[in-house]
């Protein structure tokens, strides 16, 4: 059985080197043919969502903000002993593209909250589980403009993840194809905030 499940966000971002960010976006998900959008906007208190409807918002929780979290987890690089020995190609347009392909020990060491988050995804009914993920054909390929900045990240791989108990496992596979685009990086950017902050009803469950 396999299914594609398309996710994508739209993020803007501000006041982040200040360590005050404020972030708005845009979540799409399309499943069975049905598409969702949900806003959502965070101003470090909280997140705020519409979802089908109704207006919600959920504390943040230790300076844990979702959008950092998505903003971070494909810039999320190592040392750079790392990159010895890789070579920029430079493109037609000005433009330098870097891949980097990435071994299983590397691919955890680097992404290891995203890795903890797709483990956590699968739910409390996994907790006696023993579970173990192996990555596999993993490269990230990052795209810098003229000015130096970071333009696209790629990540790809493929992962195997080993759920057993009681002498018996189960294997699950899984194609992580993700995608980030930077936008007027280095530019002002201003986030305005919804005007009617003041209707959602705050929850305590997560997404």
């Amino acid at each position: 059985v396999s299914m594609e499940v398309p996710l994508s966000y739209s993020i803007k971002s501000s006041g982040v080197q200040s360590g005050s960010p404020v972030f708005s976006g845009e979540m799409e998900m399309t499943m069975s043919g049905v598409t969702l959008n949900v806003p959502m906007y965070s101003d470090g208190k909280y997140t705020y969502m519409e979802l089908m409807g109704s207006k919600i918002k959920q504390p943040v929780e230790d300076g844990n903000n979702d959008f950092q979290e998505m903003a971070d987890t494909l810039l999320s690089m190592f040392s750079e002993d790392k990159f010895e020995g890789v070579v920029a190609v430079k493109n037609d347009d000005g433009t330098k593209s870097i891949d980097l392909p990435l071994d299983n020990e590397t691919f955890q060491e680097a992404y290891s909250d995203l890795v903890d988050s797709m483990l956590g995804s699968l739910g409390e009914e996994t907790t006696d589980l023993n579970l173990s993920m192996n990555v596999s054909d993993a490269k990230v390929s990052v795209v810098i403009n003229k000015d130096g900045y970071i333009e696209k990240v790629d990540l790809k791989c493929d992962l195997k993840l080993t759920m057993s108990s009681e002498g018996e496992s189960v294997d699950m596979n899984m194609n992580l194809d993700m995608s980030g685009e930077y936008k007027n990086t280095g530019s002002e950017v201003t986030v305005t905030a919804p005007s009617d902050l003041d209707e959602y009803e705050e929850v305590d469950y997560g997404f």
